[in-house]
């Protein structure tokens, strides 16, 4: 339980973080009219309880008819879990208890590569930053590859990107600068290499739970600040010429505080930021990966209800349609949006409303054979959240 007050100060931070917007330019705006919800189904897989995951904040990844997912709060030792249940709700797994001495606070997802596991923890290990880690998706095998903190490195924060033997990453806090940098893990030979250092003026602070997106040679992300003008920045990092562009400088207007990581549909980036726009609720963007053509789809304004409230996690592409979801907005517990690639089209999909319904969904959707999985933060039998699907 102990993690969970710093959660509950994390997501206040998020919903609080209001910047000056005089004297620039409004960008182009798509404002949808309020719509009903839609026709499909939810349903409560697992009610987390006191001896599994407490409260998570990361997203879920599938293999086969599994789902694994981690939590930085629960287990034996209270330092965080790594679980997995099927598809169907049943089955559930404690596949391993983080003790701090190997790990502890896991906050991003999992990459499954075969049948090993991997990712990384805030806190713990050898240095108190943070490991890498991996292990089989059966539980055995756990193994700390890097422990953080030794070269500068502190705090990663997200999931790891895998590349034949690479894994890629990012930290909030590490790097020559502390603002954060961008790594490689080579599992062959457990080789870790210190790729780029943001300095503030190029981005500060990643914080996005999710993976950076490896397109070619390419990796797009985001930072929660820095930039031009100190609010966050959409990047380009080249692999090969080991060189970052800033393909979106955030000025309060066009969005505040990007966290999510970004989604890719042919040349077209699309994500989310946490606050301004119109009402400091959050917007929802594309650019294409030139770094041109920017354009705000939706402002959230928290007005109405149905509407989402400072999103969290990223969006989830099917087909034309973008999926989301936020922990705010909604009846207040929040909700399950969707929206076309144009901005175009926003529709209410489900609003939790509690206890079996699940409460504040913290993270990203999976869309798999027209289902969509996630994790709430709250809510179920006993408040500490639930795995939820919702077929389409």
């Amino acid at each position: 339980m102990k993690k969970i007050l710093l959660l509950a100060l994390t997501i206040a931070a998020f919903s609080s973080c209001k910047k000056s917007s005089d004297n620039k330019a409004t960008p182009a705006t798509t404002t949808p009219t309020q719509p009903a919800a839609t026709s499909g189904t939810y349903t409560n897989l697992y009610n987390i309880s006191t001896s599994g995951p407490i409260a998570p904040v990361a997203d879920l990844i599938l293999s086969g008819s599994t789902l694994f997912g981690m939590s930085p709060n629960g287990g034996a030792n209270g330092d965080g879990i790594i679980f997995s249940v099927g598809t169907n709700g049943t089955g559930y797994t404690d596949l391993h208890d983080f003790n701090g001495v190997l790990g502890s606070s896991p906050y991003g997802d999992l990459t499954l590569s075969g049948s090993t596991l991997y990712g990384t923890t805030q806190t713990g290990g050898l240095y108190g930053y943070g490991v890498l880690f991996s292990i089989g998706t059966n539980g055995s095998g756990y193994t700390v590859l890097y422990n953080l903190g030794s070269t500068g490195t502190a705090g990663p924060w997200g999931s790891l990107t895998m590349s034949g033997t690479i894994l890629y990453g990012m930290t909030s806090a590490g790097g020559v600068n502390t603002y954060g940098n961008i790594f490689s893990f080579n599992t062959v030979g457990n080789v870790y290499t210190d790729l780029f250092d943001f300095n503030g003026t190029d981005g500060q602070g990643p914080q996005s739970s999710g993976a950076l997106l490896l397109s070619g040679n390419i990796l797009y992300g985001t930072t929660g600040y820095g930039g031009s003008s100190g609010d966050g920045v959409v990047f380009a990092y080249n692999i090969t010429s080991n060189t970052l562009t800033d393909l979106v400088n955030f000025n309060g207007v066009n969005g505040y505080h990007p966290t999510s990581s970004l989604i890719l549909s042919g040349s077209t980036l699309y994500g989310m930021t946490q606050g301004d726009g119109t009402d400091n609720y959050g917007t929802i963007f594309s650019v294409s990966t030139a770094g041109t053509g920017f354009t705000n789809l939706y402002t959230c304004t928290g007005v109405n209800v149905g509407t989402p409230i400072s999103p969290l996690g990223s969006l989830t592409l099917n087909g034309s349609t973008l999926y989301g979801m936020s922990q705010l907005g909604g009846n207040g517990l929040g909700l399950i949006f969707s929206m076309s690639t144009s901005g175009s089209n926003y529709t209410e999909v489900y609003n939790f409303s509690g206890g079996s319904g699940g409460a504040a969904p913290y993270g990203s959707l999976l869309l798999s054979n027209n289902v969509l999985y996630g994790m709430t933060n709250q809510g179920g039998t006993n408040d500490y959240g639930t795995v939820f699907s919702y077929s389409l």
